[in-house]
C-alpha cells in the first residue's frame, strides 16, 4: 500500500479493541527512511494530526483512545496517505465510523489527501452501506486478507 502510493507522509490512528490494530504498520513504517507518521488527536469536534516518532509517547486522550500529546502538526491535505478506521465500509468505498463525524469533517473534498484508505478487519467489509450526504468515501480499503479498490 505505502510503497505502491510513493506516501512519504502518512495519517493513521491508534487503533480501539474493535478496530483493526496500526501499531505494527506504525513501527514498520517508523524504519523506513523519509517517511514520517502523523496520528490524530481530538480537539472539540475537530482531529490535529500530529507527527509521531515512536509509539511510547501516545497517551490516553479523549474517549479514552490513544493520541499524540504534543508534536508537529500537519494540515490533512498535505499527507499522502490518510488510513482512516471504522465500524463498517462496503465495496464502494462508503464508511460508517463511531458517530461523531471526525472523519467525514476531515474529509471534505478540499481537504482530502492524495489516497484515503480504510483499514479494518475482513469481517468488517459489507457489499452494501446504508450512508447519509455527508458521510465520505474512502478510495481503498485494505484488510488482513485483501485490498479493495473503490
Amino acid at each position: 500500500m505505502v510503497a505502491e502510493s510513493g506516501a512519504t507522509r502518512i495519517g493513521l490512528y491508534a487503533a480501539d479493541e474493535e478496530e483493526l490494530p496500526t501499531e505494527n504498520l506504525f513501527e514498520s513504517l517508523s524504519v523506513v527512511p523519509g517517511v514520517h507518521a502523523y496520528l490524530p488527536k481530538i480537539e472539540g469536534t475537530t482531529l490535529r494530526f500530529l507527527k509521531v516518532s515512536s509509539w511510547d509517547v501516545l497517551e490516553r486522550g479523549e474517549y479514552g483512545i490513544l493520541a499524540p500529546s504534543h508534536g508537529t502538526e500537519i494540515d490533512v491535505a498535505n499527507l499522502d496517505l490518510l488510513v482512516v478506521p471504522g465500524r463498517s465500509f462496503d465495496y464502494f468505498g462508503r464508511r460508517l465510523g463511531r458517530g461523531g463525524g471526525y472523519y467525514d469533517r476531515l474529509l471534505q473534498p478540499y481537504l482530502r489527501p492524495r489516497l484515503v484508505v480504510g483499514y479494518a478487519f475482513d469481517f468488517q467489509v459489507v457489499p452494501s452501506l446504508a450512508t447519509e450526504a455527508h458521510d465520505q468515501k474512502v478510495d481503498r480499503i485494505v484488510t488482513e486478507k485483501r485490498i479493495l479498490h473503490t
